[in-house]
């Protein structure tokens, strides 16, 4: 004979303990905005990194060029 009830992600055993595993339109939203807030901060991260790189990269090549001696001082 056949249980009353049988639950779909363990068939053949009857359903004595409760699983929950219900996501309404909140909990959906919110995984959706953490996911989608970590690729944005991952996004403004990474853009603030090249712009510290460039900016350390044209700050040297600005100093290289003051202290170029091909360059006439008297000029």
């Amino acid at each position: 004979m056949m249980p009353a009830a049988v639950t779909p992600l363990f068939p053949g055993k009857d359903q004595k303990e409760m699983l929950f595993g219900y996501l309404d339109a909140g909990s959906g939203s919110l995984i959706l905005q953490a996911i989608l807030g970590g690729a944005a901060g991952i996004l403004v991260a990474f853009k603030a990194w090249k712009a510290r790189l460039v900016g350390r990269k044209a700050l040297a090549d600005a100093e290289s060029d003051v202290d170029d001696p091909a360059v006439p001082a008297d000029s």
